[in-house]
């Protein structure tokens, strides 16, 4: 009895089981809307899981450094930029696009400043943020965009008519695949997810005659967003349609053609309606100094790439910069399916998934998905989708005749992999296993699940559902300390670093506001609409970098990025900074121009300003050339550019009056002071760093060639630096290579010392994503009202450390507020800047220009008394404007150059795309009529 009892009690939850599975497999092929509805309700859970290590450990998705001082400010300066843009339509009825921002960096094009945030849609909620609720916004765009790309993909999945229980489950391996974990350090990396599926759908839409409009739009929308992102796309789109034609639609060269001619046609018309987005940042990005830094590419990345790959394959693995791959084991499983047929949708999915397996596997195939720049796979999201739709497409062979007990062969190679590839230490063990498990249970509930289709569907989303728990919140952990605290996003940038001193600074946004060490972080300012002396950003003016080069700035190591002056006094001067903010450090590092105290805080920040102030706009009337420049050294030329006026060679055949350095024009304020060296500390060095006894003899030097056989040993400079100057220390063409003397150059840090100050030399890894191309530095080590007798430099790795030259210069800063006068007296007046426009004008002695402390540009325009002339390109990065004697009324006037190129082919592609899309409609109209 009690074992009848048993079996019974058994087949009554077998069947109810059957019933509970039968009804979700019905509810699943019911209407769309509540197809769609069943996704909503599987979504919540899903991204609760996923994000769980920011609901468990009270972390938000903005990643400190890209997150923190790119994405959260620029997504401020965009709400800022669109209620600017209403306010110009419907308040003052004019319909003036803003285009220049004077609170990026020294001034910068707002769609270049902010075109991956304008490029999104869904970042337009940020017309309601404001300082403080901006990181509540940034947020939400992250569940927003997972949902809407889950959209897209059940929308390719309905089209092609693939199960929808099998499509169930490959949304959501698409959606939470190891690619996802970007958005723990990448928030705007996020939406290709919403991009992929819809060009997908739109290519293969486009293909089938059955419209165009999708394919044009995803294109759009990629190009819109980023340059590499339509770059990537239309890459990706040429492969699939390549793989499609060798299977489905025949091998003649007429076939080919057509199927060429109806995928580029949509593809280039969505380039062209993207256009006035697209064309402006393509420009920038073809101008980048950058672009032109020689990479070595190898054939092969490291042995440590491959292990990382076959190791973390069903969870999260990095497989370059912010790029994340990995699958859960319902997809591996779904791989291994294809395997069991032999048709055409079979043979395309699988050379898809081996052409991206040769790309993730060759750097060369790298550089050129990213541009043919430095090796990446930002591309890895067409990887996810792929992974999605063999999912959806292969799923329903598991409820077929023999699936389950097939698959269950492919277990014992993978446990068998898994003990020959699984890391040692804990944490990635316990990922790395947990994935093992999770699929060894996915193939008992498949053995169980007795070709029911619904049965297998809830096994697939349970299994699911237990890695991306898992996967997720270990991936998330991992970078906890890499995000910052729910929030406290202002907090961090504004009230723990001191520039909440710039709230009762009735002058803030006119003058610019700079630091010492870690007292602001970089584009901080833009939170509160203040200006300042930091800049982050891909999109970059080079002639501005190009400025900082020639000066050898150490806080420019990137081209697209710098934090702070280094505490130049000239330097501060030349870029209109009134106001200096310090952490608690000491004074060492103020320049003595700031010796006004204007405020303070408990947390040890102090503001200080000074009066030493160069106008926005003065005359200079003998300028030196851009070769004679070149020539000095960089503490000569800032100085050069604080007391008049550089112009390019080609300019200065026509200037009346030539200035030359060391003239009444061009005082030299500086002495290269000789110096010898040494590795012993004396007393009379003062606040040097101390030397260890045993690292004296870890630094030998011969000639040009400095070898470290310990890390951070120290070399003393010995030389009489006077009393009341900045003392620099320049190296030309600086390099390093390890201490087995390779000859390869990798990245390295030297640091110098001043007294109690220490500031950092660092020179990235040749050919890396942070290569600049700088190999060139001076580094300010402070200013001292007493003498001094050694600077010191601090070798972080033992090597061979070689440059051309290695100057010790001192320099007076006596001279600063003399120039400061001579320029006040030469200021051009009634200036107005605002927006794309800045009015001025100035009474001339005599035929001269007008300096203009903007950042050159192509879009700039300029007029004089009404008359068009011409902007020239002043002090290497800024701008200049020829005067004659007499009165002059000068009018600049700004428009990103490329703008009206762009604004022409968008235009043209809205015309073409509908008239394409006017064509479809009636072909299709047409051949329903002769059905």
């Amino acid at each position: 009895m009690g074992m009848e009892d048993s079996t019974k009690n058994t087949l009554k939850q077998e069947g109810a089981l059957d019933n509970a599975c039968d009804r979700i497999d019905r509810v699943l092929n019911r209407s769309r809307a509540k197809y769609i509805l069943i996704y909503s309700c599987l979504f919540v859970p899903f991204f609760l899981l996923f994000s769980s290590s920011c609901w468990l450990g009270n972390r938000s998705f903005i990643w400190w450094v890209d997150g923190f001082e790119q994405q959260y400010p620029f997504f401020i300066l965009e709400g800022r930029w669109l209620r600017e843009l209403l306010k110009n339509i419907f308040v003052s009825h004019a319909f003036e696009v803003p285009m220049w921002s004077q609170l990026v960096g020294y001034g910068a094009d707002y769609f270049d400043s902010i075109n991956n945030t304008l490029g999104n849609p869904i970042n337009l909620i940020s017309i309601f943020s404001n300082a403080r609720n901006a990181e509540v916004l940034l947020n939400l765009t992250v569940p927003i965009t997972f949902y809407l790309a889950g959209l897209a993909f059940i929308g390719y999945c309905l089209y092609k008519g693939f199960d929808r229980a099998a499509s169930m489950v490959g949304v959501f391996v698409y959606l939470f695949s190891g690619f996802s974990a970007i958005a723990f350090q990448q928030i705007y990396m996020v939406y290709p997810l919403v991009i992929a599926p819809l060009a997908l759908l739109g290519v293969d839409k486009a293909i089938d005659r059955n419209g165009s409009a999708i394919l044009i739009t995803s294109v759009a929308m990629a190009c819109l967003y980023s340059v590499t992102t339509g770059y990537i796309l239309c890459l990706l789109l040429v492969i699939y349609c390549l793989c499609r034609f060798l299977f489905f639609e025949g091998k003649s060269l007429r076939s080919f053609f057509n199927l060429f001619f109806r995928a580029a046609i949509p593809t280039v018309l969505g380039i062209a309606c993207a256009g006035v987005l697209f064309v402006p940042v393509a420009v920038n990005v073809m101008t980048q100094g950058r672009a032109d830094v020689t990479r070595e590419i190898g054939l092969l990345y490291s042995r440590s790439y491959y292990i990382s790959l076959a190791r973390y394959l069903m969870s999260v693995t990095g497989v370059g910069a912010d790029c994340f791959l990995g699958f859960a084991p319902v997809a591996v499983v779904s791989v291994a399916l294809l395997f069991r047929k032999n048709n055409n949708t079979y043979r395309l999915l699988l050379l898809l998934l081996g052409i991206f397996v040769l790309v993730l596997f060759s750097p060369i195939a790298g550089s050129v998905s990213n541009g043919f720049s430095y090796s990446n796979n930002r591309w890895v999201w067409g990887f996810s989708l792929a992974m999605g739709v063999v999912t959806a497409i292969t799923l329903p062979e598991l409820w077929g005749s023999r699936g389950a007990g097939s698959i269950l062969k492919t277990a014992f190679p993978i446990v068998l992999v898994s003990l020959i590839v699984a890391p040692r230490n804990a944490s990635s063990s316990t990922v790395f296993f947990s994935t093992v498990c999770i699929l060894l249970g996915y193939f008992c509930l498949l053995t169980t699940a007795n070709r029911n289709r619904a049965r297998v569907f809830l096994a697939s989303i349970m299994t699911l559902a237990a890695t991306v728990a898992v996967v997720f919140y270990y991936a998330g952990t991992s970078l906890r300390g890499d995000r910052v605290p729910n929030g406290r996003a202002f907090d961090a940038a504004i009230e723990d670093r001191g520039l909440s001193l710039l709230e009762n600074v009735d002058d803030a946004e006119e003058w610019s506001t700079d630091s010492f060490s870690t007292a602001m972080l970089r584009n901080s300012n833009l939170i509160i609409g203040t200006r300042g002396d930091t800049f982050y950003n891909s999109f970059y003016n080079s002639y501005i970098d190009d400025y900082h080069t020639s000066l050898g700035l150490v806080t420019s190591t990137m081209n697209y990025a710098y934090s702070s002056f280094n505490s130049r006094s000239p330097l501060e001067l030349l870029s209109g900074t009134k106001y200096f903010l310090t952490g608690g450090e000491g004074t060492t590092m103020v320049p003595p121009m700031f010796d006004t105290l204007v405020a303070e805080n408990d947390r040890g920040y102090k503001l200080y300003s000074t009066e030493a102030l160069l106008p926005l706009a003065y005359y200079a009337s003998s300028p030196i050339s851009e070769s004679s420049y070149t020539a000095l050294g960089f503490v000569d030329r800032q100085n050069v550019l604080a007391q008049g006026l550089v112009l390019e060679d080609e300019e200065m055949s026509s200037a009346e009056n030539r200035g030359e350095f060391g003239d009444d024009t061009y005082r030299d304020q500086t002495t290269d002071l000789p110096f010898s060296y040494s590795t012993h500390y004396k007393e009379e060095y003062g606040d040097l760093p101390v030397q260890d006894e045993k690292a004296e003899d870890a630094i030998r030097v011969d000639g040009n060639e400095i070898t470290v056989t310990s890390p951070n040993a120290i070399l003393y400079l010995e030389a009489d630096i006077p009393e009341n100057t900045e003392a620099y220390v320049s190296f030309d063409k600086l390099s390093f290579s390890d201490i087995f003397d390779t000859g390869k150059e990798t990245g390295f840090k030297v640091f110098a010392n001043g007294q109690n100050m220490e500031q950092e030399i660092w020179s990235p890894t040749k050919g890396s994503a942070l290569d600049g191309g700088k190999d060139s530095w001076c580094v300010n080590t402070g200013y001292s009202s007493k003498s001094q007798h050694a600077v010191a430099l601090r070798f972080e790795e033992a090597g061979v450390y070689r440059f051309s030259s290695l100057r010790l210069t001192a320099e007076k800063v006596d001279w600063i507020n003399e120039t400061v006068s001579e320029h006040q007296a030469n200021a051009a007046t009634d200036v107005d800047y605002s927006g794309n426009h800045l009015d001025c004008v100035y009474e001339a002695q005599k035929d001269g220009y007008i300096f203009i402390r903007l950042p050159y540009s192509k879009g700039w325009s300029a007029e004089v008394n009404g008359e068009k002339t011409d902007v020239l390109r002043a002090n290497v990065g800024f701008i200049a404007v020829p005067v004659h004697s007499g009165r002059n009324d000068i009018r600049l006037n700004y428009c990103n150059a490329s703008l009206p190129t762009g604004a022409v082919l968008t235009v043209g592609g809205i015309c073409g795309s509908t008239v394409l899309c006017h064509h479809d409609a009636r072909r299709r109209k047409k051949n329903k009529a002769v059905i």
